[in-house]
């Protein structure tokens, strides 16, 4: 506790007035040496805490404890200090859980459910909109309503090798205009949502090593063998990269669309015919 103490405070003391110094913590086995770390911490000028409801040695497994959340928010309810509840966020339903299960808290930190559902965040805002509804995206093979929650099978699905009857292009379509949605609803968020859009993009399409790997496994289909290959999709991924606001991204995915919907395909390609082409 000292030691991290000491850590806020010089970074208080060399950053303070230029930035808003915050916290991440998770909790400890013991509710008092929980709550004496956020003191120190606190004392030490932290204007900003975001508890993960989890102790360290329990890592991943369970759920977060969000009554020692709540217990927190509680104790620095008269305080110019934003505590956030983090931990329990994998779905629209459970992060509107957590927020009922930890009022007074100033806001929901998500993390790491962002990168298997990144509809989550958009959704998430229009939900505590109260604006939030299912979306029935619709193929010409498939009509496949998107459940609450159900995102993270969705993003699977877009990848798996069945793929040609649920188009990814046709997924990040969907997203970008839930994006808009939330940016329209509440212009504020333009700013915050602009970046995780464009790398959720990137990974929604491929465009990214490791999505690129995850999908080349599974097993590829022509329409994402044709927005990775070719002249036209590379400056169209470009483009992507390069998108410096919102109009910039929608620019690029209605190009891809249109590409992608230009093109009669083959036969399904598998992953070394992929390979192949990204190569050249």
């Amino acid at each position: 506790v000292p030691q991290a103490a000491a850590i806020v405070a010089t970074l208080v003391r060399l950053l303070g007035k230029q930035f808003r110094i915050a916290a991440k913590i998770r909790v400890r086995p013991a509710l008092g040496d929980t709550l004496e770390l956020v003191d120190a911490l606190v004392a030490s000028g932290v204007q900003r805490i975001s508890v993960h409801g989890r102790t360290l040695e329990a890592g991943r497994e369970g759920v977060a404890d969000l009554s020692v959340v709540r217990a927190i928010a509680t104790r620095y309810a008269d305080l110019p200090i934003q505590i956030l509840s983090n931990g329990n966020c994998t779905s629209v339903a459970a992060a509107l859980q957590s927020a009922a299960e930890t009022r007074g808290v100033a806001g929901l930190m998500l993390g790491e459910p962002l990168l298997v559902s990144p509809l989550l965040a958009v959704q998430l805002s229009l939900a505590l909109c109260g604006k939030f509804d299912a979306h029935a995206l619709v193929t010409p093979d498939r009509s496949l309503a998107l459940r609450d929650g159900g995102d993270a099978d969705l993003w699977r699905l877009a990848a798996s090798s069945d793929s040609a009857s649920l188009p990814r292009v046709a997924v990040a379509k969907m997203y970008l205009h839930m994006v808009r949605s939330a940016v329209t609803d509440t212009p504020s968020l333009a700013d915050c949502l602009f970046r995780p859009a464009r790398e959720h993009l990137l990974h929604m399409l491929g465009y990214r090593r490791r999505s690129f790997a995850t999908f080349a496994a599974l097993g590829a289909t022509p329409e994402f063998l044709l927005h990775q290959a070719g002249a036209t999709a590379r400056q169209i991924r470009a483009d992507l990269r390069n998108a410096t606001d919102l109009a910039g991204l929608e620019a690029a995915v209605n190009a891809l669309a249109a590409h992608v919907a230009s093109t009669d395909f083959p036969a399904p390609v598998k992953a070394s015919g992929l390979k192949r082409a990204r190569q050249q």
